[in-house]
């Protein structure tokens, strides 16, 4: 083989070398990044929990009659739950009974919490203890109004879920 020959060879070897490294280099960094871009980390939660909730909530505005059972919110999974109830009466009529209830069903049946209202201007607000609902089971509310005329109120309900 002449030396001429040789060297030409030596060189072409020696630029393969090189462009294979290179490529195996180029490779490599494009491998490690898309394994970076592809990692998905889910975020820690590191003080408290998620707990409470607020799961649902209605305000009626201007109301001057009863209302009848209105499922507020049926639960997916069996939970603990925290009701708060507000009625302010905003227009005084003749003496009656306001009343606002919340309705649940638990281990042992079913369950309500009421609260009355008053037919005078002015606030009247409840807060239940804790209570299990059942999964599939409404969590409703009603109201009632009897013998008063003239009264206008305003209803507000927030159901938290607190574990």
């Amino acid at each position: 083989m002449p030396q001429s020959n040789r060297g030409n060879i030596l060189a072409a070897l020696a630029r393969w070398y090189v462009m294979r490294r290179t490529a195996i280099c180029w490779l490599a960094v494009v491998l490690f990044a898309l394994l970076g871009f592809c990692q998905t980390t889910t975020p820690k939660q590191t003080t408290g929990s998620i707990f409470p909730v607020v799961v649902a909530k209605v305000a009626r505005w201007h109301q001057t009659g009863s209302i009848p059972a209105t499922t507020l919110f049926t639960p997916k999974h069996f939970g603990v739950y925290r009701a708060s109830g507000l009625i302010v009466t905003t227009v005084a009529g003749s003496a009656g009974n306001l009343v606002g209830y919340i309705t649940w069903k638990d281990g042992a049946g079913a369950q309500m919490l009421y609260w009355n209202g008053q037919t005078n201007v002015g606030d009247i607000s409840t807060s239940s203890p804790p209570f299990r609902d059942l999964d599939g089971t409404p969590i409703q509310y009603s109201t009632s109004l009897t013998d008063g005329t003239g009264i206008e109120y305003n209803l507000f309900i927030v159901i938290e879920q607190i574990m």
